[in-house]
């Protein structure tokens, strides 16, 4: 049974346990992950982290429109840390935001180094996360704040998708909010969906994106290029679109890849937050930041009305203003 098979793998912390967890998830994956699967592997998680089951109990509180930003990593099209980007860009048009975040797993940088980079600070508990969300509208959380145990021991032992990377990004993250927004780098955004629902019965509504820039080259954010697939889910109903539009340029994909080393990707996301002309960044990190801000207002607004409304909070520098508040960074303004 999976459940038993995962729990021994969990409290067996030995080279040989890790090298049958990544077998077992790898025939998982090329089978294709079942919500069974999904189940299981939650379950044993939980029984594994009863911190993480204990704070799942009771979610933190957390302002009515706040919205949980996750994402799975893991693309086969490397992009710098757009979500970062986008939720800081959400944050500065008034959408209280938790951001799930971590170091560079299958990539030159992660999340958690970018912060690190740009000089601001992250929840390491949990408890620090009203007072950012207070003081900033956004607070940053390391998913093991709220898994340590788990985190401990899932930390170092994938580069690559697993079931878990379907649900777990988003689930861990134990604050009540109105909505989520999960990035996944993998086009079976439904099966993510029914996941999330079962793990997190108490998240009313959210969405999962998917995006295939180019043929064969998937990300884990919404684009406006290529193949977009999302799942997205209110109180009544889910719904499940598949968008086809003219492969990403060349320039595009420049303009949006993964730069080499932590300062150039920090400088992405500081490049996204300044007045200025859209470029290819800009756009990706804008229309990510509209999906945030359209789930915080319960998936109403059209896509042109969120676009502007983060345009604006970019050109008139309050998403510049918002980073140098929380670096204490004038010149970052």
């Amino acid at each position: 049974m999976l459940t038993d098979e995962m729990s021994s793998l969990l409290h067996d912390p030995s080279a040989d346990a890790d090298a049958r967890w990544r077998a077992l998830f790898a025939r998982l994956m090329a089978d294709g992950p079942s919500l069974q699967d999904m189940r299981a592997a939650w379950s044993a998680i939980l029984d594994f982290d009863s911190g993480l089951r204990d704070a799942l109990a009771d979610p933190l509180p957390a302002p009515g429109a706040t919205v949980i930003v996750a994402g799975s990593g893991k693309e086969t099209l490397k992009t710098f840390n757009v979500s970062t980007a986008a939720a800081l860009l959400a944050a500065a048009a008034g959408v209280p935001v938790v951001k799930g975040v971590s170091r560079s797993v299958s990539a030159v940088t992660g999340s958690a180094d970018v912060l690190e980079q740009l000089g601001m600070p992250t929840c390491l508990d949990p408890a620090a996360i009203a007072a950012g969300l207070g003081t900033h509208g956004i607070a940053f959380v390391p998913y093991t704040s709220f898994c340590r145990r788990y985190g401990a021991r899932y930390d170092g032992v994938f580069d690559q998708l697993t079931p878990v990377s379907f649900f777990a990004p988003v689930t861990v993250i134990a604050v009540r909010a109105r909505a989520f927004v999960l990035g996944l780098a993998d086009a079976r955004v439904a099966l993510a969906d029914a996941a999330i629902t079962a793990a997190r019965p108490d998240l009313p509504a959210g969405v999962i994106v998917s995006a295939e820039p180019v043929p064969g080259r998937v990300i884990d954010e919404y684009a406006a290029h290529g193949v977009s697939r999302m799942a997205l889910r209110t109180p009544d109903c889910v719904r499940f679109s598949e968008h086809r539009r003219a492969a990403a340029s060349a320039e595009w994909l420049a303009g949006v890849a993964h730069r080499a080393d932590h300062a150039g990707n920090a400088e992405a996301v500081r490049w996204c937050l300044q007045p200025g002309p859209v470029d290819a960044a800009r756009d990706l990190a804008e229309r990510n930041a509209a999906l945030i801000l359209d789930a915080s207002q319960g998936f109403t607004l059209s896509q042109a009305d969120g676009l502007a409304a983060v345009q604006r909070a970019r050109q008139d520098g309050r998403a510049a203003a918002l980073l140098a508040d929380i670096t204490g960074n004038l010149e970052a303004a």
